[in-house]
């Protein structure tokens, strides 16, 4: 009895983590990039940004959504400058590593961004077209939750200025199935 009860649960749980990025699936999260401080400057320069996002999969692998940035930058000397964002993304994800149970724990993904974006200093601000390209890993720490590292190259062009930036991205993804969705959407409507 223990024996099909364990292959039931385990059968369940397959079906589960594979779930999670299959069609109709909706990703929830933020990212915390660019933590960290500016080292050729002597430490003088610290920067944050908190993204959170959403996305839906349109295809199984393939997820569609919006992030918002909200970031701030301290400089020894300077007024602090405020960054904001709204970016379109399309992230797919890459086959995936077998645990010990043979759960796919971690997955490689690359994440494109495209949308607008506004940074002020000192009174002069910079606004126009930001995007991102990067590559990342989610380690899935349950079937629905996964911890995410990326690297990603950045770029705000507009108002004559071009900035380019590499960072690194922390963050953490939720990941609803598609029937968990429809139950949220309908408790919403009663």
């Amino acid at each position: 009895m223990k024996k099909i009860l364990m292959m039931v649960v385990l059968v369940m749980g397959l079906q589960i983590v594979h779930a999670q990025t299959e069609k109709g699936n909706v990703i929830i999260g933020a990212q915390l990039a660019n933590i960290g401080a500016d080292l050729k400057d002597g430490g003088s320069m610290l920067n944050f940004t908190l993204s959170p996002k959403v996305g839906w999969f349109v295809k199984d692998d393939l997820a569609l959504g919006a992030r918002a940035d909200f970031g701030v930058t301290a400089t020894k000397g300077n007024k602090p400058f405020f960054d904001l964002g709204l970016v379109p993304f399309a992230r797919y994800y890459f086959g995936g590593y077998d645990g010990p149970d043979k759960v796919k724990t971690a997955r490689v993904f690359g994440e494109l961004g495209a949308g607008f974006g506004l940074k002020s200093s000192n009174g002069v601000s910079t606004s126009g077209f930001k995007g991102n390209a990067g590559v990342g890993v989610a380690y899935f720490v349950s079937p629905t939750v996964a911890l995410e590292t990326s690297a990603n190259l950045g770029i705000l062009a507009g108002s004559g200025n071009t900035t380019v930036s590499p960072n690194i991205n922390l963050g953490f993804q939720i990941h609803l199935p598609n029937n968990r969705v429809k139950e949220i959407r309908s408790d919403i409507r009663k």
